[in-house]
Order: structure tokens, then sequence, then C-alpha cells
């Protein structure tokens, strides 16, 4: 490196008498260090401070004018730093400005000075030929509060927060902080130095010379306190006069040269750029005139309203000319220049019209048609009204992208053909691109971005993306490219199979930069393949014999179950053999051959010659093979094995002979109506019947509602309500009504109907059976009539005997009174006794003559239950049953067998009963109905004697007539309770006998 000149010289004095003045301050301060050194420090660092504040306040009185910030940030830091240096020399050792302060304050705020000093001297260097803000609007208010900020900071370390280290020991001398300390802001000065150095052509060189010399002795300054052991010692002292050169340099460079020539700073920024400035104009006229873009400068012209309506052309360039193919357009309107110009391209006018009043760049690309040509406009302002346009042709770029768009375009179709997406992966950044046919094939949002590498785990199935990630990881380490079949799984969770091929993708160095290749939707081809494959395991695997032959009739294919059909095991023995040879008859088989070749489909039956020469019923169906253009190339047929359809047929045929046999002989009128009510079949003994043929009533469904009587129309309606076809398919249904023959004769009619159901439980229809009852009604009727006449003579006899019984007894009661001899006494006894048997075998038949009289109904037990307890006197004995929805179709005397049941209990129970217990439950498809007590029980010897007629201690009748009452609708009773125990009474109720109403109406 250069020495740098030092020029000490100024306009007042020579050099010579200022280095003698100079010498002989600095002996003389020497001296008085010597003497006393508190009024040497003292001086020295007043002069500093002075020097300081003077050069703050030349600056920011000059701060407008200034437009160095390198300036303006040392010279408003002075302000601080002189401030910190005030306050140091204040609390120098011996001052006694701060009572109790060691040397260790003012070497404090010694360190703190420099650092500030230090520090705003390298900021300011970094802003040297640049602004803090823009315009420099607002550089003075930043500067001033920032040094403003870390100055106060630095005295509140210093003394309120007392955190500052300490940079003084008496007795030891400097700290290690204090010295580091010194080093490192002799480091920012040095940086600082090194920045001026390079950035001397922003200063005036006397300006620069002082600078840098200044900060040179400032360094030197500091080194010298990083060893002394004194406050008042030499190196204290030798560092202190560093310092004061160092101020006294910039005292000239920042004073004397502000005060003796205060414009030379301004007017070499205003030399530079006024050279910079013509150096820029020479650059841009040479630009101007060979830069290849049309340059046109112009002034917009509005008309009353402020709309743009013409612009003038101040000055164009040669690109411009030659652009447009016109000459001498300045001083030219556009209108003039290019007639129509404004009807044609109104928009031209509003953007330059806008950009010329709001400044605000614009650029656009235009077809302009006088020119024939594609320009690419970009437009800014210079100045209001006016605006400067840079043309660009672009016509051949554009005609080249509208060719390539269209490639693309082109390419996309046979992408969008071909379902072929591509997509590219860049490893280091995981972007990945997908095509807009990729997109379609996953079944994702275009505006979405692509998911990256990890997340193309939810993309594919796991099976696939375990294979692709695989080969991704050995494509990216050997280079070796993929080729696979993947399941995709689209966002909607449905599949599409795709063929994904990836390969290595280089940058223009041949770095492997990641991966990109294409996917395939081969979904279709799948599909056709699993179609075919489904197709021909169908074929391989059906169990019916396919065959296939050529237009002559020889056979080129067979699957498995032809073998087996005609008992061959090669298919060697069958390929290539005429058709005609697999059967019984080959002039029926020719025959088909024939027909197919004209018709073209054939289907029936043909008896095949197995290899065994047994013969085998088949169903053949045939049809010619077609090419794609549609020419025959062969016969395909199946077959079918229909042994068994015909043993079928022949037994449903035998079956429906039976059936009409039995049907049309039958006596009974029965029919079959369809699910729509239609009728189907009608029995012929319908005829003989009503008088109506069958086939009247096949063709007309509404005869049997017109011949039911009209008094039993009412009847058969409600029978109809509730008995809809297919409602209750498990309920027969029965009623009797009259009809009404064609000969006017009235008929009984039994009527039985049921729905049918098929195996798969639809309704199928309903089946009805009307029986001619005519005969037994007339008996019953005569039947009834001889009961009633009956029932009437007992029930005259009866009251005869009762009233002559009781006539009889009264005279024994009289008799008894009378004093008689014992033997006379006992004979009487036994009348009484034989007098009141006959008694209550009277009343027994009146009971006995009630029972099956009335048809049985259906009751539910525990009211029967409760009727016989409400009519006996339960005192403290506790009744109960487990439920009361069981219902027992039974005659209506049976509440009579639960009120003897209660009533034996009552009486021979014993005093240890206290409960009854009536329990109803289904077993081996029956329902049993227990009623048990707590009592006595019944003796082992008398409990096959229970159920007999005269058998116990009162009438002997209650329990035979309870078995009897039970008996009429098949319930029987049986007691199996344990002597000591209670009794226990088992009555069983049929299936079909019983039902529970709550879980519908049907019996079990």
């Amino acid at each position: 490196m250069n020495a740098i000149p030092v020029r000490l010289s100024g306009p007042g004095l020579s050099r010579i008498p200022q280095v003698i003045i100079a010498a002989l301050i600095l002996a003389a301060l020497y001296l008085l260090s010597t003497f006393n050194y508190l009024i040497f420090h003292s001086i020295v660092e007043l002069a500093g401070i002075a020097v300081a504040y003077a050069i703050f306040i030349i600056v920011w009185n000059t701060r407008k004018t200034i437009s160095s910030t390198f300036f303006l940030i040392v010279g408003i830091s002075f302000l601080f730093t002189g401030t910190i240096d005030l306050v140091h020399t204040l609390a120098y050792k011996g001052m006694g400005v701060f009572p109790g302060a060691t040397a260790d304050l003012p070497t404090q705020l010694w360190i703190a000075a420099r650092y500030f000093q230090g520090i705003t001297f390298l900021i300011a260097t970094l802003f040297i030929g640049r602004s803090i803000s823009k315009d420099r609007k607002y550089d003075t208010p930043i500067i001033f509060t920032a040094c403003a900020v870390a100055c106060g900071l630095l005295f509140a370390s210093i003394f309120v927060w007392h955190n500052f280290p300490s940079c003084f020991i008496d007795g030891s001398g400097l700290t290690p902080f204090k010295i580091y300390s010194e080093y490192v802001i002799s480091a920012i000065l040095v940086a600082t130095a090194v920045l001026l150095y390079y950035k001397r052509k922003f200063f005036e060189p006397d300006v620069w010379h002082y600078l840098v010399v200044a900060v040179i002795f400032l360094i030197l300054g500091e080194l010298a306190f990083t060893s002394y052991i004194s406050v008042y010692g030499f190196m204290n002292m030798l560092g202190h006069l560093f310092r004061l050169i160092s101020v006294y340099l910039f005292y000239r460079a920042f004073v004397v040269v502000s005060l003796s020539r205060p414009y030379d700073l301004i007017y070499r920024e205003l030399r530079q750029k006024n050279d910079a400035l013509r150096e820029s104009e020479k650059k841009y006229r040479l630009l101007f005139e060979n830069m290849l873009d049309g340059f046109a400068y112009c002034r917009m012209l509005y008309d009353q309203n402020g709309q743009p309506e013409d612009f003038l052309y101040l000055d164009v360039n040669p690109a411009f000319e030659q652009i447009v193919g016109l000459g001498d357009v300045s001083g030219k309107r556009s209108t003039e220049v290019f007639p129509g110009i404004r009807e044609e391209f109104p928009e031209l006018f509003e953007v330059y019209g806008r950009v010329a009043l709001s400044g605000t760049p614009e650029s656009f690309d235009i077809e302009f048609a006088p020119i024939s040509k594609w320009l690419h406009i970009s437009v800014y302002s210079p100045a209001k009204e006016h605006f400067v346009a840079v043309f660009e042709d672009i016509t051949h770029r554009k005609e080249m992208e509208l060719e390539i768009a269209a490639a693309q375009e082109r390419v996309k179709d046979a992408h969008r053909l071909a379902k072929i997406g591509t997509w590219s992966w860049v490893v280091e950044t995981d972007t990945v691109i997908w095509s807009e046919e990729l997109y379609r094939i996953a079944g994702r949002d275009l505006s979405l971005p692509a998911p990256s590498y990890a997340e193309h785990s939810r993309v594919y199935a796991p099976e696939s993306w375990d294979r692709l990630s695989a080969a991704v990881a050995r494509a990216l380490e050997t280079g070796e490219p993929y080729n696979l079949e993947l399941e995709l799984v689209r966002p909607d969770g449905s599949i599409r199979w795709v063929n994904a091929f990836g390969g290595l993708a280089r940058d223009r160095s041949g770095q492997v930069t990641g991966l990109h290749g294409t996917l395939q939707d081969i979904t279709d081809r799948k599909q056709a393949e699993e179609a075919l494959r489904l197709k021909d395991f169908a074929i391989v695997s059906s169990i019916n014999a396919i065959a296939i032959s050529d237009l002559s009739g020889t056979l080129t294919y067979i699957n498995p179950a032809f073998l087996s059909f005609w008992g061959y095991q090669d298919p060697h023995d069958v390929i290539g053999r005429p058709v005609l040879s697999f059967w019984k008859n080959p002039d029926d088989a020719q025959q088909v051959v024939d027909s197919l070749q004209k018709q073209k489909t054939w289907s029936g039956e043909l008896t095949a010659l197995k290899k065994d020469g047994s013969l085998l019923p088949v169903q053949l169906s045939a049809n010619l093979i077609y090419n794609a253009s549609g020419t025959p190339i062969g016969m395909l047929a199946s077959f079918i094995d229909i042994t068994d359809r015909k043993a079928a047929e022949d037994a449903l045929a035998k079956s429906e002979y039976l059936f009409h046999t039995m049907a049309d002989w039958t006596f009974d009128w029965e029919y079959w109506k369809d699910p729509d009510r239609n009728v189907l079949y009608v029995s012929p003994s319908v005829e003989w019947i009503t008088g109506y043929s069958d086939k009247e009533f096949v063709a007309d469904a509404g005869l049997v509602d017109r011949i039911i009587h009209p008094d039993d129309r009412a009847l058969w309606e409600e029978h109809v309500r509730l008995h809809q076809p297919g409602v209750q398919p498990h309920i027969t249904a029965e009623v009797e009504f009259r009809i009404i023959r064609r000969d006017g004769s009235t008929r009984w009619i039994a009527h039985v109907c049921r729905s049918i159901l098929t195996e798969g439980g639809t309704f199928a229809g309903t089946r009805v059976s009307n029986r001619d009852i005519t005969d037994r009604k007339r008996a019953e009727d005569a039947l009834a009539l001889a009961s009633k006449k009956l029932d009437l003579l007992s029930s005259i006899t009866r009251h005869d005997i009762l009233n002559q019984v009781t006539v009889l007894l009264g005279y024994i009661d009289i008799l008894s009174d009378e004093s008689l001899t014992p033997e006379l006494t006992e004979y009487l006894h036994h009348m009484d006794i034989a007098a009141r048997t006959i008694q209550r075998q009277i009343e027994f038949t009146r009971e006995y003559r009630e029972l099956g009289v009335q048809a049985p109904v259906w009751l539910n037990i525990s009211e029967l239950v409760m009727e016989g307890e409400a009519g006996l006197p339960m005192d403290d004995i506790r009744l109960s049953m487990n439920r009361t929805d069981v219902e027992v179709f039974g005659d209506k005397l049976l509440g009579k067998v639960f009120y003897n049941l209660i009533d034996n209990a009552l009486r021979y129970g014993g005093k240890q009963m206290t409960t009854i217990t009536v329990t109803a439950y289904e077993e081996d498809h029956s329902l049993v109905i227990l009623f048990a007590d707590n009592g006595a029980g019944i003796p082992d010897e008398d409990k096959q004697k229970l159920f007999k007629k005269g058998f116990g201690k009162n009438t002997g009748l209650g329990l035979f007539l309870s078995r009897e009452i039970l008996a009429i609708t098949g319930i029987t009773i049986t007691e199996d309770g344990e002597p000591g125990k209670g009794a226990r009474f088992r009555m069983t109720v049929p299936k079909g006998s019983y039902r529970f109403p709550g879980a519908g109406e049907h019996p079990v």
C-alpha cells in the first residue's frame, strides 16, 4: 500500500510554523503532565470535547446541504462522544465531582466513549455513497435517535444498572475487559480505515487524508491505553496526546475545511454528478441511436373532459422508424402517422393516457395491424403528461409461441387421447410438477399444487406404493429406469390402473436433479384384459361344453367340459375332427351347420354320440363368429347336458297329469288365483255345484262374488277383508256361506283358502277349496232340532225329579224330628244320603248338558283365573301368574276348570298353603300351563283316581268335569306334584290351540 500523504498546511499557516507550534504545544503539555497530571488531563479532554461540540454544531446547522451520510453520522455522533468524554473528565481521579468514585468510573466512561465513537465511525463508512431513508428524508432524525438511545443505555449501565464491566482496579491496574476492549476498538477503527481507503473517491483528497490519519492516531491511542497501571502514568499520558492529535486532525477535516472551503464538498459532488450526467447522456445517446428496440418520447394530448385524444411524437430512435417502417415522425401526431389508430386501438390511448398522468409504468403485448406486427410495449412517464414507449418487435416470437402453443396443444391432445400424463420431481426441493392430463388421470383439482413425493403414498394403493418407492430409490441409486403397472387411488376412492415410467432427470451440467417420466391410464386396457381373462376363465371353467370350429366344420377349440361330456381325456383326440362325427345322427348335425350358414344362429336339441358309444341328450346353441371387418370366420357352439332336465320334464308331465286328473275329477270346487286376483284354474266340478262352467269363472273373476247369497254377502266381504291375499300366508281361512246356482236354487258352501308362497317366500297366488255342504247343513239342522227337543224333555224331566227329591228330603227332615227306633233312624239316614246323591247327579247333568254345546273360542287364561279367584274366599292366599298374554282355543266352560282347581286347593291344601301359582311356557311345540300350590299335596295312591267320576269328598265330579272340558279342544291334564309339598296340575295345549296376542294374532 502506498504511503498516505498527510498535508498539514492550511490557508493561514505554512507547514514549518505549524509543526513547530504543534511540537511546542505537545512539549508544554508533557511538562504540565509531570507537574500536575490532573490539569494536563483536563486541558487535553476539554480541547477534544470543544472540537467534538464544534463539529456537531457545524454539521447540525448544515445538515440540509450535506449530501454525505458519512459526515452526517460522524458529525451528530460527536455530540454524544463529547458528552461522554465530558462526564469522563469530571469523574477523573482528583476532580472530586463524584464523591467516593474510584478510578474505575472514568475508565468505564472512557471505554464507553471509545466503543461509541468506533462503532459510529464504522457504521458511517458503511453508508458512504448511500442514504438511510429514501431521498435522505429521515436520515437526521434516525441518526440522532439511534445515537441518543445508545448513549442513554451506556449511561444507564454505568450509573443506574451498575452492570458495565469494571475497567480499572486501584493497585492492580487495568482489567482484562478494558485491555481486550481497547484491542476490539482498535480493530473496529482499523476496519474503518480500510473502508475509508476503498471509498476514498467519495472525499476531497485533503479531507480524506485528515480522516485516515485521525483514525490512525485514535488506534495508537487505544493501543497505548492497553498497558498503563496508573491513571497518572506515562502510557496514559501518551494515549491522551495521541488522542489530542487525532482531535486536531478531525478539527482540520471538519472545522477548517468547512469554514475555509465550505463549498468544496458540494462542488465536488456537483462536478461528479455533472461528469456522470455527461457520461450518462453520451451512453444514453449511443444506446438510443443503436438500441434494437424502438423508442418514442411523446406528449399526451387530452380533450376538454381530460380524456386522452391523441399524442405527439417528440423524439424517436432509428429502431422505432425501422420497426414501423416510417421516417420523419418527430413533431407529428399519432393520428397523422397512423390514420384510424384511435378508432382501431382505443386501449392504446387509454394505457398511454393513464401512464402519462399516474406515472405508473405498464407493459403489454399488442398485434398492431397497421404494420402487421406483434409488439411488446413498455410505457413509463418521465414527466407529467409525457410518456416514453419502448417497442420490441415480437412478431417472430409470437409466431413461434403460437406454433409452440399449437404444438403443445397437439401434444396435450395426443396425451389426452392416449391418456398419458407427464411429471417431474426435483429431489433437493421436493418439487413435483404434473401435467394437466395427469391431474385428470388422478382425479385431482387443477388449481391445487401437485402432491409432494411423500404425499404420493396416498395417491397409490399400499402395495403399488411399496413397489414404486422401491423403484424410485433404485433409479436414484443406479440410474436404472422403471416401468410399472400400479393402482392409483383417486380422492373419491375409485381405482385407476396406470403404467408408470420414470428415469433420471439431469441439468445442463449433467448433474442428476431428480426424476421425470410419464403416467398412462391403462384402466380400460386392464378392464379389457380382465374381461378377456374372465371370459377365458368362464369358457375353461364352464360346466357347459363349448366348441369352436372353422366354417368347414372342423373343430379348432374345445373346453374341458366338452371332453367330459363326450368322454374324452386328451384334447388332441378331438381337435381337427369334423363336428358331424360327434352326433348320433350326422344328417341332423349337417342340417344344423347348413342352417347356421344361412340364419347365423341355431338353437335346439340333439342326441350326442359319446366316445364309449352311449347317447347324451344335449341342448345346442350355435352362432357364427365374425372378424373386425364383419366377415364370418368360424362357428361357436355351447352344449348343455339336459339328461336331468329331460327326466324332470317327464316327471313334471306325469305330475301335471296326476294333478289334472285329481283336480278335474274332484267333487270339490277348486280354483287358483294369481297375485292380481285373476283366476288361473277352476276344477270342472264347479259346474254341477254352481251351474256355471269352469271357463266362465276363468273369464269372469267377479262371478264368485256375484253368486254369494245376499244374506251372506256381508259375511263374505268381512272374510275377504280379514284375509287379504298374501298378508297372512300361513293362515288357512275358513267360512261357510250360501250361493245361488244358475237355476236359482241355494247351496251351502264350506270355503277354505290359503296364500301360496314360492320357495323364496314370494306371494304366488291363492288356492281355494269350496265344498258343497248342503246335505250336511240339512242334517245338522235336523240334529239341532232333535237336540233341542231332547234338551227340552231333559230339562222338564230334571225339573220334575228335583221337585220330587225336594219333597222327599222334606219328609225325611220331618221324620228325623220324630222319635224312631234306632233301626228306623238308620234307614232314614240312608234314605237321606240316597236322595241327596240323586239331587247332586241331577244337578251335574245340567252342567254336563252345556259341555260342548257351543263352538270353542279364544279365551285369555289370566282372565279365566281371575274370574275363578273372584268367586272364592282367598283370605290370605296369594295367587300369581307369570304372563297375561296367553290365549287358548277351548270350550266356554274352560273357566270352571280353573274355578275347580282353585276351589280344591282351598279345600284340601291345608293350613300350610300360602301361595297358588299359574305358569305358562312353550315346550316341544306345545304350551304347558302349570297350576301349583304349596299346600299338603295329593298322596300317590290318589293320583290315579283324581279324574274319575265320583272320586273325592265332595261331589266327585269337579276334576272329572274339568278333564272333559279340556278334552273338547285336545288339552290334556295330569297331576305330578310331590306329596307334602303341594299339588301341581300340568295342562298341555297342542300346537295350533294357543297364541300370544302381543306377538300377533296367529295361533302357534
